[in-house]
């Protein structure tokens, strides 16, 4: 090497081997619920299957044309690559401004909502008393701040808001109201849950 040549000195390497795993774990995370999974990437994607298929058992990483492609398609690999590079910053601001699911938009529907982008950041401007908040989840927190807000509530705004069952969104109201926190007014099939 020529003597005084400037080389940058990175903090760490990153490896084919993460980006190949992280590659295949998110892929197979968005078509968790698909039977052809592969087919349906290469469908998507333009990429031919046995190139997919690589990079879905992890034998092979994507090349970066590639891994961009990916990245703009699947918000899962876009979180991955955000990941390695030591940018979750940028991701949690992805996820404010809702950008996971412009990107669904951007593939004219072709492609379902994850749930898991169901970890909101949302503000929370409750109140509630030390020893209630440590009993409550995230979606609790989020109803009681939404009342306190002056919004009606109904169980299907909790699961539609964070993509639970009605099964789950029955359970955090009924926790609430168990503990004296809120109440259900009105007819059973109009009314609203109220601060108590």
């Amino acid at each position: 090497m020529p003597e005084g040549a400037n080389h940058q000195v990175l903090r760490y390497l990153i490896t084919g081997q993460q980006v190949s795993e992280m590659v295949s774990k998110s892929l197979r995370l968005e078509h968790r619920n698909d039977m052809s999974s592969v087919k349906r990437i290469s469908r998507i994607s333009g990429v031919n299957m046995h190139t997919i298929s690589n990079w879905y058992t992890s034998s092979n990483a994507p090349n970066s044309a590639h891994l961009l492609t990916l990245a703009t398609i699947y918000p899962e690999v876009l979180k991955g690559v955000l990941e390695i590079i030591g940018r979750a910053d940028i991701w949690r601001y992805c996820l404010a401004n809702n950008i996971p699911k412009n990107m669904s938009r951007v593939l004219g529907g072709d492609k379902w909502v994850n749930p898991i982008y169901g970890d909101k950041f949302v503000h929370l401007n409750v109140v509630v008393n030390l020893g209630d908040i440590t009993a409550l989840n995230l979606r609790q927190l989020w109803l009681v701040s939404e009342l306190q807000s002056g919004k009606e509530i109904k169980s299907a705004d909790l699961t539609q808001m964070w993509g639970k069952s009605n099964k789950t969104s029955r359970r955090d109201i009924q926790g609430l109201i168990k503990i004296g926190m809120i109440k259900f007014v009105g007819p059973t099939k109009n009314g609203r849950y109220r601060l108590v």
